[in-house]
């Protein structure tokens, strides 16, 4: 089986997702808190506070600075292309162990405390569209310090991913419906700290979640041009996330040798006997027959894969001293979405 002479001809990127539009806003009162001492910081939106790209972007912060210090960042807004949203969170600490900042969820600063706050990531696009659910998590906390998060999927109080520190992710597999798709995305972040006023603490986060359609292709084989004899046709099935393209020559030389090619132009050039040559050569494999004249070659390719590929067997024999060439009819791949 072939891995990759022909994907040079196919194009396998990913799927942007048209038409389907990824927004944020605040679930909770989403809010930052600081605290040295008896001093205190607070900055928050109201629960439901839409999330635009700047100016309406969210940026929350809250800081005091005396001979210790903290600080409390929230950042949030849509990505440029409308399929994805990022969530931003840094605190820092340095000072007593009373000495802290972080996440809250108090809409006001009168007896704000630190505590985890929750965002409604909002998925809208055409009825039936499938796709994944994306969350990718970069998590750090230092000691002392606290970093988590968590992911409900249509914000029905079922949570489907849980972490912390480190490089995370969850993907859950979804369909839009009528009504727009919702999770709730939960942050809790605090930096403490350490009663040494020379150690400087963090936490942080960077949490995006995006939407991507379903990537797979659909391929299949048609028939075009004339064969002076062997027949070529070809099947297609998807196992295990990729294409499986199998091209099978019948009515080719028995035990003897059949030149494989394919090609991305559709040509019709004569080869005498009426015989044709039906691709341009971009893929060549040299394959054996067997006692019936038959071969086959099998080629893998990402089930992401799209385009348009020509494929054609040249059967060769030596008979009485002489190469004898014969053609099959040519087969044309189409992979869509």
């Amino acid at each position: 089986m072939h891995r990759l002479p022909i994907l040079f001809v196919l194009s396998c990127g990913a799927v942007t997702a048209q038409g389907v539009q990824v927004s944020v806003a605040a679930d909770s009162a989403v809010g930052v808190v600081a605290q040295v001492g008896a001093q205190a910081a607070h900055d928050a939106v109201a629960p439901g506070t839409a999330i635009g790209r700047y100016p309406q972007n969210l940026d929350l912060s809250a800081r005091i600075q005396t001979p210790e210090y903290a600080s409390s960042v929230t950042l949030s807004y849509p990505q440029p292309a409308g399929s994805s949203v990022a969530i931003l969170h840094r605190s820092y600490a340095r000072g007593a162990a009373t000495t802290h900042a972080g996440t809250s969820s108090a809409a006001a600063p009168t007896g704000a405390g630190q505590g985890a706050c929750s965002f409604l990531v909002t998925v809208t696009g055409a009825p039936g569209t499938t796709g994944d659910l994306v969350l990718s998590w970069h998590g750090s906390a230092d000691a002392g310090c606290r970093m988590n998060g968590a992911l409900d999927v249509g914000a029905d109080g079922t949570v489907e991913w849980t972490g912390g520190v480190g490089y995370l992710g969850h993907r859950a597999r979804v369909s839009l419906g009528s009504s727009p798709l919702v999770a709730r995305v939960t942050i809790d972040g605090e930096a403490r700290g350490t009663g040494n006023s020379a150690d400087f603490v963090d936490v942080f986060v960077d949490c995006f979640v995006r939407f991507e359609v379903d990537q797979t292709s659909s391929c299949n084989f048609s028939i075009y041009g004339q064969s002076c004899g062997p027949v070529l046709t070809g099947a297609a099935q998807t196992i295990n996330g990729r294409h499986v393209l199998t091209m099978s020559l019948a009515g080719g030389f028995p035990n003897a040798q059949v030149l494989a090619i394919a090609g991305d132009q559709q040509l019709a050039l004569p080869l005498g006997l009426q015989c044709f040559l039906h691709s341009n050569l971009e893929y060549a494999q040299v394959l054996s027959t067997n006692g019936a004249g038959a071969a086959q070659d099998v080629h893998s390719i990402p089930s992401t894969a799209t385009g348009t590929l020509y494929f054609q067997m040249l059967p060769i024999d030596v008979q009485g001293g002489q190469v004898v060439l014969r053609a099959t009819n040519g087969v044309q791949l189409d992979c869509v979405r």
